[in-house]
C-alpha cells in the first residue's frame, strides 16, 4: 500500500487518538491538515468514532471550522461527513440536546428520589458531613449544563427539598449514576449542537471548496427527524433556500432540495416565510429528472400545512404539478400526485384541480400497471395510492362525483385480494366517497 504523504503518522493502538488530538491543536497549519487527513481515515471505523467522541474531538472540530485556512475547513467538513455517514456519528451529530431533554433527565432523578425516607436517615447512613457535601457537589456538577442560572437554582432548590425524604446513600448514588450517564450523553449532544451551529456561519460565506461537504453533512443529518429538527431550530432553512436560488451544480442542487424537503416535513414555516413555494416551483420544470424529483418531494412536504396549500394555489403551482403527472419518472409522478392530493384538501385547491383537467390523468395513473422492475413497481404503487387519495378529495365536489361514478369498475379493480393492502384501502375509501349520497 502506498504511503500517504499528506496524512500524519498515526500512533499505535490506544495512542493514535491522543496523538492526533495534540496535532489538531498545533499552531502549524500543515500539521493540523495532516492530522485531519489521518483522522478522516480513522473515523471510517465505528469504534474509532466512539473513541474520538470520548476524547473531545467534536470540540476541536468545532474550532477548526473557524480556522482561517480554507483547506483546513474543507478537511474538517470532510471528517464530519464521514462521521455522518455512520449511524453512530449521524445520531451524535443529530442529537439536539434541548433543555427540555435535560430537565427530563433531572425529572428521572427526582422520581427516583421520591418517597424514600427522612433526612436524618440519610445523615446516619452518610456518616460525615463531608461525604454528604461531596455527594451534593457531584449533583451540582452534573447539573451545570441544564440551562440558565435561575433554572439551575430552581432545579437544585427542588432537589434540596426532595433530599429531605431520601433514604440510603446507595439509593442516592444509584440515582446520581443514572443521571450522570444521561447528562454525559446530553453534553455530547450539546457539543454536536455547537458544531452544527458553526455551519450557520459557513453558509453565510461565499461559495468555497468546503461548501459541498457542508451540503452533504446537512443532507445526512436531515435524513433523520432529530437532525431535520436541529436544522430548523438553528434557522438554517432560510440560508438553504437562498442557496437553492444560487446553486448551479446539479448534484449540489439536488442535495439542497432533498435537505429542505426533510426539514419542511418537520416544520414548513421557515421555508414558507422566505417564499419557499415560489423558489421550489422554479425547479419543478428542470431538465434533470433528479432535480424534478427532489423539487416535487419538497413541494409535497410543504403542501401538508394549511398555509402551504394556500400558497400552492396562489403561486400558480398546480398547473406545473398537473403536467408532472405525465412525467416519465415514476417518482416525479408520485411526488406530484402527493402534492395535488394535499392541495385538494382545501376548497380552492379542489376547484383549481378540476379546472385544470386533472381527473383523466389521475384515473390513468390508477389503471393497472404493466410488469416492471421492482424499483419502478414500488414507486408505481405510491403513484397509485396518491392518485386514489387525490380522487377521494376531488370526489367531495358535487359536480365531480357523477363523473367519477362512471369509472367505478376501474376503482373496484384495485380492491382485489391480489392488490397491496395500502392500495386496496385507498381504493375502497375512494369508492365509499364517490358512491356517497345525502
Amino acid at each position: 500500500m502506498a504511503y500517504d504523504q499528506i496524512a500524519a503518522a498515526v500512533g499505535f493502538g490506544q495512542w493514535a487518538m491522543p496523538r492526533l488530538a495534540r496535532e489538531l491543536r498545533d499552531p502549524d497549519p500543515v500539521t493540523r491538515q495532516r492530522a485531519l487527513a489521518a483522522l478522516c481515515d480513522l473515523v471510517h471505523n465505528p469504534e474509532r468514532i466512539h473513541e474520538a467522541v470520548s476524547q473531545g474531538f467534536m470540540e476541536q472540530l468545532k474550532f477548526l471550522l473557524k480556522d482561517e485556512d480554507p483547506s483546513i475547513k474543507m478537511k474538517t467538513t470532510e471528517v464530519l461527513y464521514v462521521l455522518a455517514a455512520h449511524s453512530i456519528g449521524s445520531q451524535l451529530l443529530c442529537s439536539v440536546g434541548t433543555l427540555s431533554q435535560l430537565l427530563c433527565s433531572v425529572g428521572t432523578l427526582i422520581q427516583l428520589l421520591c418517597s424514600v425516607g427522612t433526612l436524618s436517615q440519610l445523615l446516619c447512613t452518610v456518616g460525615t458531613l463531608s461525604q454528604l457535601l461531596c455527594t451534593v457537589g457531584t449533583l451540582i456538577q452534573l447539573l451545570c449544563s441544564v440551562g440558565t442560572l435561575s433554572q439551575l437554582l430552581c432545579t437544585v432548590g427542588t432537589l434540596i427539598q426532595l433530599l429531605c425524604s431520601v433514604g440510603t446513600l446507595s439509593q442516592l448514588l444509584c440515582s446520581v449514576r443514572t443521571l450522570g450517564g444521561s447528562l454525559t450523553q446530553r453534553s455530547n449532544a450539546l457539543l454536536s449542537w455547537d458544531v452544527l451551529s458553526s455551519f450557520s456561519e459557513l453558509l453565510d460565506e461565499p461559495f468555497a471548496s468546503y461548501t459541498n461537504n457542508i451540503y452533504r453533512v446537512l443532507n445526512r443529518m436531515a435524513s433523520v427527524p432529530q437532525g431535520a429538527e436541529a436544522i430548523v431550530v438553528l434557522d438554517l432553512v432560510p440560508r438553504l433556500m437562498m442557496r437553492v436560488s444560487e446553486e448551479e451544480e446539479e448534484e449540489m442542487l439536488a442535495l439542497l432540495l432533498s435537505t429542505i424537503s426533510c426539514c419542511v416535513s418537520v416544520d414548513a414555516r421557515p421555508a414558507l416565510a422566505c417564499n419557499g413555494v415560489l423558489v421550489l416551483g422554479r425547479h419543478l420544470s428542470h431538465s434533470s429528472p433528479h432535480i424534478r424529483r427532489e423539487a416535487a418531494a419538497a413541494m409535497m412536504a410543504i403542501s401538508v400545512s394549511m398555509e402551504g396549500k394556500q400558497k400552492v394555489c396562489e403561486e400558480a403551482i398546480l398547473p406545473v404539478l398537473v403536467n408532472l403527472l405525465s412525467d416519465r419518472d415514476a417518482e416525479v409522478q408520485a411526488n406530484a400526485a402527493g402534492a395535488i392530493m394535499f392541495t385538494a384538501v382545501i376548497t380552492k385547491g379542489k376547484f383549481q384541480c378540476v379546472e385544470l383537467g386533472v381527473l383523466p390523468l389521475l384515473l390513468g395513473l390508477v389503471s393497472k400497471e404493466e410488469e416492471e422492475e421492482d424499483e419502478r413497481r414500488k414507486w408505481r404503487q405510491v403513484v397509485t395510492v396518491n392518485s386514489l387519495r387525490a380522487l377521494t378529495c376531488l370526489a367531495e365536489v358535487p359536480a365531480v362525483r357523477p363523473l367519477l361514478r362512471e369509472h367505478l369498475p376501474l376503482l373496484r379493480g384495485r380492491t382485489g385480494s391480489e392488490e397491496d393492502e395500502v392500495v386496496r384501502r385507498a381504493a375502497e375509501t375512494a369508492i365509499e366517497e364517490i358512491t356517497w349520497t345525502p
